[in-house]
């Protein structure tokens, strides 16, 4: 595949997890995954639309290639996917390029499509959506508790470059709210590429005293999506050898072989090397889990109620799903092998994701008029794109020729030093650099 390199992304997150005023990256599975597309390009430079209290780790806050930039995200999933207030956000569009824009709350693409256009950015970067939830009646949860947005990510699918969801259950469940019609989603969506995921437990496990029981771990959040009811049927006559370890503090069950308590990372990691099985009972929504792979990583089987999201996930061959009560408690009595491999999904959306780039990002038809101009001028030293357009060509803000001739300036031999906030662009065996902080690092 050809290399992907010198390209400038805008990352919009979906922050989910919040302590207090502080976004909680570390327990964001959102920000996982865009931390994993981050990862998947070095060569690239990334703006992080961020709030302005995070725990992102300065692994990767101080990289030279990531530059943050400060956005009042709201706290409320719902108004995160119907509010946008550009207002607030300092990004320098004179000094900056955007190649493409990563957008993992793609219901508010046609709202940022306007915040380039206010800005005079009629440049054209290639819009990614990234779907972690699909709405439709089975994900909702009441049938009149919240707004449906299901039209919204309908629209941000035909207008995006490409839209990345977890597997074709995703595309069916949208489907699913156009029952009794004549609509095939299908036929409006622009381009569907896959993200398939695989979990990642990157800290040394911090020991702590642990119950002598056979632990088995609910990782899950405790929801209906989650078949607690089944859960809760299942576990309820357990011999006293049993514990059962749920990690969501929003559980309100009580049972003398049930523990309540979340864990900090590396507490939980610790927990997972000394389980004697994780358990899964979701039987309805999912497109995509996490959580079912994490005992598998430390080498320690899942019993799983028999989901075909949760085959995709584990892998069709696993010997540990379950379908009744009676094929559970057999399960448990003699586990399955912990010698089981799980695919290697994050190979797949790092193919995907280049793959989808490398389509959007190709060489003009035609050399721009300019475009000779502007390589002039980055011979002579003049290597800023505000300066170079105020030289050459004051007005080329009023369209969107000044992408056309930086695509083509990058197809032909022109590099932009990623290492720099603002576009700076050299010509290898003549570089120029000219230091200059743009964005503030919090």
């Amino acid at each position: 595949m050809k290399s992907i390199k010198d390209l400038r992304i805008l990352h919009i997150l979906s922050c989910v997890k919040w302590d207090g005023n502080t976004f909680n990256a570390n327990a964001d599975a959102n920000w996982k995954v865009a931390l994993k597309t981050i990862n998947f390009l070095p060569n690239c430079h990334h703006y992080i639309l961020v709030p302005r209290f995070h725990n992102i780790g300065l692994e990767v806050t101080q990289r030279k290639n990531v530059s943050l930039v400060q956005y009042d995200y709201p706290r409320s999933v719902q108004l995160n996917r119907g509010m946008f207030d550009y207002r607030n956000i300092v990004f320098d569009f004179k000094r900056v390029d955007v190649d493409f824009v990563f957008n993992h709350q793609p219901e508010l693409t046609y709202n940022i499509q306007q915040w380039f256009s206010t800005n005079r950015y009629y440049e054209s970067p290639s819009y990614f959506g990234f779907y972690h939830w699909i709405d439709c009646p089975k994900s909702r949860g009441s049938k009149g508790g919240t707004p449906k947005f299901f039209l919204k990510q309908l629209e941000s699918m035909h207008i995006q470059d490409c839209s990345f969801v977890h597997s074709d259950a995703s595309i069916d469940y949208l489907q699913s709210n156009f029952k009794n019609t004549n609509i095939d989603a299908r036929e409006l969506i622009n381009s569907i590429h896959y993200m398939p995921l695989t979990s990642v437990l990157d800290k040394k496990p911090t020991p702590f005293d642990l119950p002598n029981k056979k632990i088995l771990l609910f990782n899950h959040r405790f929801t209906q999506s989650s078949g607690i009811k089944r859960f809760i049927e299942y576990i309820k006559d357990l011999p006293s050898e049993y514990l059962v370890w749920i990690t969501d503090d929003n559980c309100d069950l009580k049972a003398d072989n049930v523990k309540v308590k979340s864990l900090p990372y590396s507490d939980y990691i610790f927990l997972l090397d000394n389980i004697y099985a994780s358990l899964c009972f979701i039987q309805d929504y999912t497109t995509w889990n996490l959580s079912a792979q994490d005992s598998l990583i430390r080498n320690k089987p899942i019993l799983c109620y028999d989901h075909f999201v949760l085959r995709k996930v584990i892998g069709n061959d696993y010997k540990g799903f379950f379908k009744n009560k009676g094929e559970f408690l057999s399960l448990l009595n003699e586990l399955p092998q912990t010698t089981h491999r799980l695919h290697e999904h994050d190979v797949v959306f790092e193919l995907q994701l280049k793959s989808a780039m490398v389509d959007c990002w190709k060489d003009t038809q035609n050399k721009p008029k300019d475009a000779d101009a502007w390589r002039s001028q980055i011979e002579k030293g003049v290597v800023e794109k505000h300066q170079i357009t105020h030289n050459v060509n004051p007005n080329i803000r009023m369209n969107n020729t000044a992408h056309f001739i930086r695509r083509n300036l990058l197809h032909n031999g022109v590099r932009d030093d990623i290492n720099k906030p603002y576009t700076q662009y050299y010509i290898e065996g003549n570089p120029i650099t000219i230091k200059r902080d743009l964005f503030s690092q919090f």
